[in-house]
């Protein structure tokens, strides 16, 4: 991923959290936190405030991010495993 996609990531991470009821926006944090053998880890953390509609508001941001990281041409890492079979 490119320096200029990671930072489109976290802008579309913080327009989804802003734009989400029941979360407080200023409990967001998007993070660039690590390299992986093929990937970069990037974290983010938000504060649910209405803890009754936990798993809706979770719900709701996961499906959001896929959404418009797809849209945005933002691709996330998936283990892969290639395996040779020898006769």
């Amino acid at each position: 991923i490119s320096s200029k996609k990671l930072s489109r990531a976290k802008e579309v991470l913080q327009e989804i959290i802003n734009d989400t009821r029941g979360i407080d926006p200023d409990s967001f944090g998007a993070h660039f936190s690590g390299f992986g053998d093929s990937w970069i880890t990037l974290t983010l953390t938000y504060h649910i405030a209405e803890t009754s509609r936990f798993l809706d508001i979770q719900d709701n941001v996961n499906t959001r991010i896929k959404e418009r990281f797809e849209k945005e041409k933002i691709e996330f890492a998936y283990p892969s495993r290639t395996l040779y079979v020898k006769d």
